[in-house]
């Protein structure tokens, strides 16, 4: 429900303390915004290197190692959860350039370790991964096309890299063709 023009000019005529208190029950149900408001106003977005290098750990403590590997479809749940905090730390700070690093290095990283066992897989088993991974990519290459050079040289080399597994996996390869994927960027 959007506030009425009327409803807005009333609270602008309500005392400080009032509209403080009102203020502070809203964001206190709010977690995201928390979450942002911490991140603007008390780390003075000092951090942000901090917290890329907190979801690179992320990445490689939850993402399994060739010994836990067990399925395409369990990797992928991994994956979708450490794509969680990604998507939780470009909402908090609005870093576009460490949301794409961050994707990129889980995708590849998953290929990295695991890339062996995934081609031992039927292509049924592999669909909902290889069409997870290419999803993924599509969304990076809309968002890499807003970006100056300067910013996409930051992860251009890991990107094509990434772009490197996904033609050479007979899974991924078949639906990039598909979606008309470039082989590098």
């Amino acid at each position: 429900m959007a506030l009425s023009d009327e409803l807005k000019l009333a609270i602008t005529y309500l005392p400080d303390s009032e509209k403080n208190k009102l203020l502070f029950r809203y964001i206190a149900k709010d977690d995201k915004m928390i979450r942002r408001l911490t991140f603007e106003l008390l780390e003075k977005r000092e951090t942000i290197e901090n917290r890329i290098q907190k979801v690179y750990a992320l990445i490689d403590k939850e993402l399994p190692t060739t010994e836990k590997f067990y399925s395409p479809g369990y990797l992928l749940m991994d994956m979708r959860s450490i794509n969680a905090r990604i998507t939780e730390h470009a909402q908090t700070t609005k870093d576009s350039v460490g949301e794409i690093q961050l994707t990129v290095y889980m995708l590849a990283e998953a290929f990295r370790r695991h890339g062996l066992a995934l081609g031992g897989f039927s292509r049924d088993r592999c669909f909902t991964f290889s069409s997870y991974i290419i999803k993924r990519i599509q969304i990076i290459e809309k968002k890499i096309k807003k970006m100056s050079p300067e910013q996409q040289s930051i992860f251009i080399h890991e990107l094509n890299e990434l772009m490197d597994y996904v033609w050479t996996f007979e899974h991924t390869e078949k639906l990039a063709k598909f979606e008309k994927l470039p082989r590098s960027f």
